[in-house]
């Protein structure tokens, strides 16, 4: 069994393989910080892209090194379609590669690095809240004494093996806010990273309640520009938001707000209004794409994509009128091969708030 590794889930203690069917793309060990949100870059500035490795021996680890790549919302990610890396002297180089350092035994360490995305990270080029990343890492030992742990992988890699490989992980989510009682319209890639012409089956299902929310979802609205915390003391919530505090967590500061009791609000002109998961579910769910076969869309697609491409596909839904704002449905989408393999996929927040606050800060 590998000491180092990168959560897939809060409680992953680096057990591979992850049981069959779980949702390994929801790392809480990758987050970043100067953007939108959690997931969501802000084009044009200095975006920080935090990375967690552990170590479950009882020796301290060196040399640890850090890959990550960074695309837009995409299922499976692989390195091989990840986007440049800016700013770089070479505009092809498509990943970082920074150092962790010591991780001690038992213990956590968090490395960061600076990202400057441009324009070309928008999904939608009209939307300057459209810039989703995905994120992929990779850690290994480089330098050290001892038997060397993990390995470095190359941009053309087809995959991130994280089912079997607890150096790799994944942080795919993605965050939007719609009015109430409008339709909702997350845009996707299906990735091919096969030589040769495939076909993916993708499906939808919203996941119910607490289970489909979860901290991971609290933290990430609350991450967003619009909301707030509430339900803690004024002292606790200094404590956590002192940054030398939240590092040694090794962990975002939102998360460990909600994980210490804290309720996300959005803060609007009318009211302030609590976070919480839907009470009832979206209607008319629905994929839409030109490369989705045999026509119509529904739950559940067929999706052919080229050799090393990647085919857009749409998943729209209609908000119930009775969902208030400050509400939150939560779609997981997978991506399953021609043998029914889980390949990856990407979880959706749609977060119900006021019309003004579907304008970014400035």
């Amino acid at each position: 069994m590998a000491s180092l590794y990168i959560k897939y889930r809060s409680n992953d203690t680096g057990a591979r393989p992850i049981p069959p069917g779980a949702a390994y793309w929801e790392s809480p060990s990758m987050w970043l910080t100067g953007g939108w949100d959690l997931s969501t870059a802000r084009p044009g500035v200095p975006n920080r892209i935090h990375v967690r490795v552990d170590n479950n021996s009882d020796t301290d680890i060196s040399g640890v090194m850090v890959q990550i790549w960074v695309s837009k919302p995409i299922a499976p990610i692989a390195p091989v379609h990840s986007m440049p890396f800016p700013p770089a002297p070479d505009p092809n180089r498509s990943h970082a590669v920074f150092p962790v350092g010591v991780v001690r035994a038992h213990g956590w360490a968090v490395a960061s690095v600076d990202w400057i995305p441009d324009e070309s990270s928008f999904i939608n080029p009209a939307d300057p809240n459209s810039a989703h990343m995905c994120l992929g890492a990779n850690c290994y030992t480089h330098g050290c004494p001892g038997s060397p742990e993990g390995r470095q992988i190359t941009s053309a890699t087809a995959d991130f093996p994280v089912v079997i490989d607890p150096h790799c992980g994944q942080h795919n989510i993605n965050l939007r806010r719609f009015p109430p009682g409008g339709r909702a319209c997350f845009t996707l890639g299906v990735a091919n990273p096969a030589p040769t012409e495939a076909t993916f089956t993708v499906t939808a299902e919203e996941l119910r309640g607490d289970e489909g929310l979860g901290l991971i979802g609290l933290a990430q609205v609350l991450s967003g520009w619009g909301a707030t915390i509430t339900g803690m003391d004024a002292v606790e919530i200094q404590r956590l938001r002192n940054q030398e505090f939240c590092r040694r967590l090794g962990e975002p500061l939102e998360l460990a707000l909600v994980r210490a009791g804290g309720v996300p609000v959005l803060v609007d002109a009318v009211a302030t209004h609590t976070v919480a998961a839907a009470q009832n579910p979206v209607r008319g769910l629905t994929f839409f794409g030109d490369n989705v076969l045999c026509g119509a869309g529904g739950r559940e697609v067929r999706v052919r994509v080229r050799p090393g491409g990647a085919a857009p596909l749409g998943l729209a839904f209609d908000l119930p009128d009775d969902t208030r704002v400050g509400g939150v449905h939560t779609l997981q989408v997978s991506v399953r091969d021609e043998k029914g393999a889980l390949l990856g996929g990407v979880r959706f927040l749609a977060l119900v708030v006021n019309p003004q606050l579907l304008t970014p800060c400035a």
